[in-house]
């Protein structure tokens, strides 16, 4: 298991109000995983709330955020399958089944955006189904902590990793 920051709080107004802040929400996250954990880990991975090329924060912000990542040595990630999970307040099991089948096996390596929040039941129910969809596909399943830098490298060049 590989447990990798999203934000402390998930207020796009107050995280995205500057980079600064984005940093600052940034190392509580980071700091509360540490303390959870029981750990003491430089986080690689990170995913942007609403993810790097999102329309609710200001360009110049969010490529700063971006530069301040790199400099960092953080990759942010974002999905090329999207389960349709946040499209709305809820979303059947149903509907999040037919986006992902519809979707998978377009890409060598898939990452799937879903989301594990309150309200979101119906994307917990739909795991196993999809799991089993994606294993009939002969996929296999790693964490960021286990995939190979020339699998990291197909995601950067596929615009997943450091769009």
């Amino acid at each position: 298991m590989a447990i990798y920051p999203h934000c402390n709080i998930h207020e796009y107004n107050q995280i995205y109000k500057s980079s600064d802040t984005y940093f600052k929400d940034l190392q509580v996250c980071q700091n509360k995983l540490n303390k959870v954990l029981n750990q003491n880990k430089n986080y690689k991975f990170v995913r942007m709330p609403g993810g790097s090329t999102n329309l609710v924060c200001k360009k110049e912000v969010l490529n700063n955020i971006k530069k301040g990542l790199k400099s960092k040595n953080i990759m942010y990630v974002d999905w090329n399958i999207d389960s349709g999970d946040a499209s709305a307040a809820k979303v059947s099991s149903e509907s999040i089944r037919n986006n992902i089948k519809n979707s998978a096996g377009t890409y060598k390596i898939e990452v799937v955006l879903m989301h594990d929040a309150e309200g979101k039941k119906s994307t917990a129910d739909t795991l196993d189904s999809i799991i089993q969809e994606y294993k009939l596909l002969n996929y296999e399943f790693k964490t960021l902590d286990n995939i190979t830098n020339e699998e990291i490298q197909y995601l950067v060049n596929s615009k997943v990793i450091n769009r």
